[in-house]
């Protein structure tokens, strides 16, 4: 059924269309001219894509949109970033491990260069040398034994100073040489107190406790 539409109401509408027109283009992706903002002199907002004649319009800078991403993309890009700081991660603890690792082989080196080195001086300085027995007593080498043992010594001097410089190699062996005068030391402690402990000895209590400071001085505890 029609229905007829009295005058008032026909231009009502025909202001709503055009408002309804002037709104969707506005909505429009395209922005293809500039939109002006104005006001007429009852105060009244306007919008239209040219200036009004009395030229107090302020131009709208109406960019458009950017184009919606892809989720897709947007994953994958994250994931590509995530494996590659995973993998630089990686790589990174890699190179820092095998840094430590070659600094330890470098120390362990020079350690055993300064130990070669003492060993070996002390071989040729034609003093007495000895060791300790199963029983904890010093065992002095003979001739033969001290002639195999300055063989033994030469051959490691040369392998394990091998590209170890003079003054590393020195202070290495100054090392070796406090170290070894603490190991004697605290041999020596023990061997006390075991001879002080032994059955059938007549220490008193007084001198064991000495004999036990003096090792823990020079052990350790």
């Amino acid at each position: 059924m029609f229905h007829s539409v009295p005058p008032s109401g026909l231009t009502a509408l025909v202001r709503g269309f055009a408002l309804l027109a002037f709104g969707a283009s506005l909505a429009t992706p395209a922005f293809a001219e500039t939109v002006y903002r104005w006001k007429d002199a009852q105060g009244i907002t306007h919008y239209s894509s040219s200036p009004p004649p009395e030229g107090s319009a302020r131009q709208l800078d109406l960019k458009p949109p950017p184009p919606p991403r892809d989720p897709a993309l947007d994953r994958q890009s994250l994931q590509q970033r995530v494996e590659t700081a995973n993998r630089q991660s990686a790589e990174q603890k890699d190179r820092e491990s095998k840094a430590a690792a070659r600094e330890q082989e470098a120390a362990a080196r020079v350690q055993r260069c300064g130990l070669a080195r003492q060993q070996l001086g002390v071989l040729k300085a034609g003093v007495p040398v000895y060791g300790r027995g199963s029983d904890g007593k010093r065992a002095y080498l003979d001739e033969a034994e001290r002639r195999a043992a300055l063989e033994s010594a030469e051959a490691e001097f040369r392998e394990a100073c091998s590209g170890v410089d003079d003054t590393t190699m020195r202070a290495a062996t100054r090392e070796a040489n406090r170290d070894m005068r603490s190991a004697i030391l605290c041999a020596d402690a023990r061997e006390r107190v075991a001879q002080l402990t032994r059955s059938g000895t007549r220490a008193s209590s007084e001198d064991i406790r000495r004999a036990q400071a003096a090792m823990e001085k020079q052990c350790g505890r």
